[in-house]
């Protein structure tokens, strides 16, 4: 329809209510566009806020997840503070290792902590993706868990190695050492740590990587990320 009016128009030398009609229908067409784009940048919108709040769901998943872990280990630690206690106090307090059977495994037993970054790493490619998002719940969520991710793997990485160095140092000098993570125990297997100046210097190094490091960072942690849960549910409110 519209083709044969512009061809009558031309016939009949009509050319300026033919521009006017070719003006008519380029603003239609503009028109058209443009409503198009708006639809499909709000459905575009619309499927983003959905993707980010599904991220922000596993976030909170991981979250409560860490930190239930967390409260485990600290409560491991909490029970293993009083053998640390013992040798660090014993030479003063005059008490003999032999009381605390128990004590040398403070040595031997890491506990590293992992982070969960499932919904982290989703939250990385959102950003990727959204390059101009400046909101400051994405942003206080990423420098949470750059930070804490870098510094939990420096401290894992001192445990386990401090661990591996207690192992190789009981293999190479301890006599009783094929027996020490047996049921058995040997009568005698407790005089090596007798009087022992290094065991108590190696457990006096255990005690700062574990409380004044490994500790503090789990309670900083459980902290921080309540107030990232907290910022979180308010978003959804």
């Amino acid at each position: 329809m519209f083709s044969k009016l512009k061809i009558n128009f031309l016939k009949h030398n009509k050319v300026k209510s033919y521009l006017s009609y070719a003006f008519g229908e380029v603003v239609l067409i503009v028109i058209g566009i443009s409503i198009a784009v708006f639809i499909n940048n709000y459905i575009e919108q619309q499927n983003q806020e959905k993707l980010l709040g599904t991220i922000l769901t596993n976030i909170t998943s991981d979250l409560e997840t860490d930190l239930q872990e967390v409260d485990i280990i600290l409560d491991n630690y909490k029970q293993m503070e009083p053998l640390f206690d013992f040798v660090l106090d014993s030479l003063d307090a005059g008490k003999s290792i032999k009381e605390c059977p128990n004590c040398p495994s403070v040595l031997t037993s890491a506990i590293p902590f992992s982070i969960r970054t499932r919904g982290y790493q989703q939250l990385v490619n959102y950003k990727e993706y959204n390059l101009q998002n400046t909101d400051s719940l994405i942003f206080s969520i990423s420098n949470f868990y750059s930070s804490y991710l870098k510094l939990t793997q420096i401290v894992n990485d001192m445990i386990l190695e401090d661990t591996n160095d207690n192992l190789n140092y009981l293999k190479v000098n301890y006599p009783y050492f094929k027996d020490m993570f047996s049921t058995d125990s040997h009568p005698n297997r407790m005089d090596f740590f007798e009087d022992n100046m290094e065991f108590v210097n190696r457990v006096a190094l255990r005690d700062i990587l574990d409380y004044s490091n490994h500790v503090q960072l789990l309670e900083s942690y459980k902290k921080d990320s309540k107030d990232v849960l907290d910022n979180i549910r308010q978003k959804g409110d």
